[in-house]
């Protein structure tokens, strides 16, 4: 294994297996996203997608964890690997009970979520920006689609990967006029939802509001 390690500090592993998983996973995917590239020749894009299914499989065997999708070399691995051990990630917090501070969206909200993700992503298809930047930017939109699309997010995730494209966006003529303004909606989005939510039981959204009941009509 030639590449993982400038992803990976072995040193501060989590001692649980399932958690120790989790960041092998979270270092091959980084290492994916850095190195596979529009400038990449494909015999090199290649070799890091067979270490990526090496890692992945290795590290699922030591650990004993099952994975959900079978390792292969192709490119589209990791994304449908990322997907699936999300989920896996999720049903651990869930299972676990730990104090994540997760927050479910409403169709409505996601639906407006992904207008906001298609303006940074025209934004960035615009700009002047490398294109190998470009890719590592659509890349970090794409995470947040895959997060969104669950319908419950961990709001720290989402606002650590908006950070990583707001400062992506940052050229030296200064920021990209729609970005600014899509990063600060999809914010205030979340932002309501969580209000929503912070004293309330999630319940499940209705198609329109329930009808009062109508009290005694008065006898005149």
């Amino acid at each position: 294994m030639k590449y993982i390690f400038a992803f990976l500090q072995p040193e501060k592993l989590p001692e649980k297996p399932l958690d120790r998983f989790f960041a092998m996973f979270d270092a091959a995917n980084e290492m994916v996203d850095n190195l596979v590239t529009d400038d990449s020749q494909p015999d090199f894009d290649n070799l890091v997608f067979d270490e990526y299914s090496s890692v992945l499989e290795t590290s699922a065997e030591a650990l004993g964890i099952h994975l959900p999708i079978t390792p292969g070399n192709d490119s589209s691995l990791h994304y449908r690997m990322r997907r699936a051990v999300g989920k896996m990630k999720l049903e651990n917090i869930l299972r676990r009970g730990e104090e994540e501070k997760l927050t479910l969206l409403s169709p409505a909200t996601r639906s407006e979520i992904q207008l906001q993700i298609d303006v940074l992503r025209k934004s960035i298809e615009t700009s002047s920006i490398p294109e190998n930047r470009k890719m590592k930017l659509n890349k970090k939109l794409e995470q947040i689609e895959e997060i969104i699309d669950e319908g419950i997010i961990d709001v720290r995730n989402v606002l650590m990967i908006l950070s990583i494209v707001g400062a992506g966006l940052v050229t030296t003529t200064g920021f990209l006029a729609d970005a600014p303004g899509a990063i600060g909606t999809i914010t205030a989005l979340i932002g309501v939802e969580q209000d929503a939510q912070s004293d309330e039981p999630i319940m499940l959204e209705r198609d329109e509001p329930p009808k009062l009941l109508q009290g005694p009509l008065e006898r005149e």
